[in-house]
């Protein structure tokens, strides 16, 4: 499902890597915490025609050393 025009929406983050086979992805959190991009139910990705819902089926904070 496509959405809305470029200025509906709040850039917090960025894929960096893919991990595992199930479609994850590692994302650099842009938030004050990442536990805020965690915590949500939906995301919504820009491709080339827009943005594209998605839904977080699991997450996790990753701890840096």
């Amino acid at each position: 499902m496509k959405c809305g025009n470029e200025k509906n929406y709040l850039e917090c983050g960025k894929i960096i890597n893919t991990h595992g086979v199930k479609g994850a992805v590692k994302i650099e959190s842009w938030c004050d915490s990442p536990d805020i991009l965690a915590d949500l139910p939906y995301i919504y990705l820009k491709t080339t025609d827009g943005y594209v819902k998605k839904r977080i089926l699991s997450s996790s904070v990753m701890k840096r050393h």
